[in-house]
Formats: structure tokens, sequence, C-alpha cells
């Protein structure tokens, strides 16, 4: 997991987390996501969709199509659904999973 969040700071792209779940906050808490370049976070939840986190929009996940920033999901138990959702969209930005 480490490994995949350094080589995405190395590369320094904005890039889109998808899911505010349980991973998500506990790496912005503990500041492994610190040295992201996040343009937005993704989330299927209505109530979050339109907000805010940490100044940085929250999108429905059909507001992902036409960007064009890799997307990072952090939605363990969601992942195969989310690639499928992705898949089926014709989203075709470059994607990494952490597991």
């Amino acid at each position: 997991m480490g490994a995949k969040l350094d080589g995405l700071a190395a590369k320094g792209d904005s890039i889109l987390v998808w899911g505010l779940g349980a991973l998500c906050q506990h790496l912005l808490a503990s500041g492994r996501m610190d040295r992201l370049r996040i343009a937005g976070f993704v989330d299927s939840n209505p109530r979050l969709q339109g907000r805010t986190h940490r100044g940085v929009p929250i999108l429905c996940p059909a507001e992902v199509k036409g960007r064009s920033e890799t997307i990072l999901i952090t939605s363990l138990g969601c992942r195969i659904a989310i690639e499928g959702l992705l898949r089926d969209a014709g989203i075709t930005n470059l994607y990494c999973a952490l597991d």
C-alpha cells in the first residue's frame, strides 16, 4: 500500500481518490496521503456529494467521466464494483487500487 502511495506522490500528477470510507480517513489522518495532489474525492453517497473534504470537492461517480486524473481506489470492499463501474461507463483513466 505504501509503495503505491509513494509511486503516485513521486509522479506528482493530480489524482481522484475514490471512496471516503474508513481506509481513506485513516490514510488522511495519518498523513500517508499528504504528498498526493488530490484534485477531488469521489463517493457514491449522495449526502457527501457537492461538499468538500479538507477543502477538496467531493464528486459523484458520474462526474469522473471526461476528467483525466489517475484514480486511486481506497474502498477495499467495493473495489471490484468500482472497477466495473469505470469499465461500464467507458472511463479510461489510469487507476490503481489499494490492497
